[in-house]
């Protein structure tokens, strides 16, 4: 299942505000932003990319009994707030953060509500990027305290899919994967795929 920044059917995501921090008006979200290559979701994402768990590697995740934690035979280990239950429901509630080596590498959030509100929040080494929208706006906040925002989040369904920050998962009784997308093309980087131990 695929998660985006903007209403699509009934997805969505949360408040919106129309300004800077400093009461200014916000620079303009649109498609010309998205398809920039370093626009900060894109950047943030890609700052991540080489701390995150190897992608189709040989050996996924195996998460420990009350799925707190997902470890790596690479040395990365997914901790999450709090213990998945799986399969997921509808609506994404995600709070992890990505260690490698005992180092952390990044913090990950996003929260979704029936209501049609929507929150994701990355963490790397280059600083934090919060991106929130309803259907009356979306808002970008970037690592160096720029902010992008529109009133007309449904208008940037004509930039492609591709470009829409959002999230790719899949979950079951006894796994989980989760993938961070809008990075042009089929691009994405995965967080994590995770499965429960296998009974001896």
């Amino acid at each position: 299942m695929m998660k985006w920044l903007v209403p699509v059917a009934m997805l969505a995501l949360s408040g919106c505000g129309a300004s800077n921090d400093d009461g200014g008006p916000a620079d303009a979200l649109d498609c010309a932003w998205l398809a920039r290559e370093d626009n900060c979701w894109r950047t943030t994402v890609n700052s991540i990319r080489a701390c995150t768990p190897p992608a189709f590697a040989e050996a996924d995740g195996t998460f420990n009994a009350g799925r707190t934690e997902c470890s790596y035979e690479s040395g990365h280990k997914i901790t999450f707030k709090d213990g998945l239950q799986l399969p997921m429901g509808e609506f994404s509630n995600w709070d992890l953060t990505i260690t490698s080596g005992g180092a952390t590498c990044a913090h990950f959030v996003e929260k979704e509500t029936d209501s049609g509100d929507s929150s994701m929040e990355l963490t790397g080494p280059n600083g934090t990027v919060h991106l929130e929208a309803n259907w009356a706006g979306y808002s970008i906040s970037c690592p160096d305290g720029k902010r992008y925002a529109t009133n007309n989040p449904l208008g940037l369904l004509e930039c492609g899919m591709s470009m829409l920050p959002g999230t790719a998962r899949s979950t079951f009784d006894n796994s989980a994967s989760l993938q961070l997308i809008g990075l042009g093309s089929a691009d994405s980087v995965e967080l994590f795929l995770c499965n429960d131990p296998i009974p001896l």
